[in-house]
This record gives C-alpha cells, sequence and structure tokens, in this order.
C-alpha cells in the first residue's frame, strides 16, 4: 500500500472516542485523507457474554460484529463522514489489533481518544496510552475538550513539519529565481 495518505481513529462508542471522530474527520476532510475507522470488540467480553446466554460463542460472535458495524455505521452517518470513510470492526485484544491496523494502513495520523472523569479511568485511558507508546507512526490523542492533548512522536512531527518548510522555501526561491530570469529575458528580447 502507499504510504501517508489516511488518517485511522480507533473508536470504542466512548464521549472521548467521539470526540476523536469528530476530531479525525476534520483532520482528514483539511489533509484530504481516506479515514479508517476501527472498532475492536474485545474477545474476553465476547466469550464472557457467550457463557452467560449459554449459547455458542460463534454466534454471539457474528451477532455482536453485526450490531456493532450497523452502530458504526449510523454513527458515521450522524458525524458526516466522507462517503469513502473505511469502518473496520473485528473481535480481538483491542491494543495489538489497533497496533496491528496502524502498521498495515501506515496512516499520517492515528487518533486515539482520552477520557476524563466520564469514564472510569480504568477502561479506555491505560489502552489509549499503551498504543500512543507503543505506535510507530504519529499518534494524536484527543483531550475531553476536543483538544490535542498529546501527540507524539513530537520529533518526528517536528521534523517533517521542517522538510515541508524548507520544500517551501526552496520552491518560493525557484519561483523567484524564475520568475526574475524571465524577467531578464524579456528585457532583453529585441522585440522590444
Amino acid at each position: 500500500m502507499d504510504t501517508h495518505n489516511r488518517v485511522l481513529v480507533a473508536f470504542d462508542f466512548s464521549p472521548g472516542s467521539r470526540r476523536a471522530l469528530s476530531t479525525a474527520v476534520r483532520i482528514s476532510g483539511t489533509l484530504d485523507r481516506r479515514l479508517h475507522v476501527i472498532h475492536v470488540i474485545e474477545s474476553r467480553v465476547v466469550d464472557s457474554l457467550a457463557g452467560l446466554l449459554r449459547k455458542p460463542p460463534t454466534e454471539v460472535r457474528r451477532v455482536a460484529l453485526a450490531k456493532a458495524r450497523l452502530a458504526l455505521g449510523e454513527l458515521a452517518m450522524e458525524q458526516e463522514t466522507p462517503p469513502e470513510t473505511r469502518l473496520h470492526v473485528t473481535i480481538r485484544e483491542p491494543v495489538p489489533k489497533i497496533l496491528e491496523w496502524a502498521d498495515r494502513l501506515d496512516p499520517d495520523f492515528l487518533i486515539l481518544g482520552e477520557s476524563g472523569l466520564e469514564q472510569p479511568s480504568f477502561r479506555w485511558d491505560p489502552q489509549a496510552t499503551q498504543v500512543f507508546n507503543a505506535s510507530s507512526t504519529r499518534v494524536l490523542l484527543v483531550g475531553e475538550q476536543g483538544e490535542l492533548a498529546r501527540c507524539r512522536p513530537a520529533a518526528r512531527v517536528q521534523a517533517d513539519a521542517i522538510v515541508m518548510l524548507r520544500q517551501r522555501v526552496s520552491w518560493t526561491k525557484k519561483a523567484a529565481t524564475d520568475a526574475s530570469r524571465a524577467k531578464a529575458q524579456e528585457s532583453q528580447s529585441p522585440l522590444r
């Protein structure tokens, strides 16, 4: 796959991940990048539910996936995600699966929501922190108010910004040089 034309957001239906999705929609639209939304249902939760319901695990998994896809699709329409948005739903352990998707897609950004007091701190924050610390791609952690709480690797983001700035400066210098050459040639033209 070609690199750096995607934004990946991990989504778990929490208020923090809703803010992350909203941020991801804005960023992907601004950068003209394809948005990928991944929702990972924890396998142990599905297995526990199968035991409680006394249903075969494969049946509970099938229903859980179908309902999650439906809910995620409705949310994508509510958030006005672009039509080319890709929705991914799977049953696994969240942290390794999110990291796997980030490695597979090699997105410009992996965006995660940081939950505050709205959710128990044991639920999403440790997972977001684990992904934040382990990912090899740029990770943006969106805070309680939708602000950028943390990003990493900061050095890589800064290096990319410096490269883009240097390119812009060199393009500007080249354009100025080309314009002055054209003006010089025009003034030396015998047709004047």
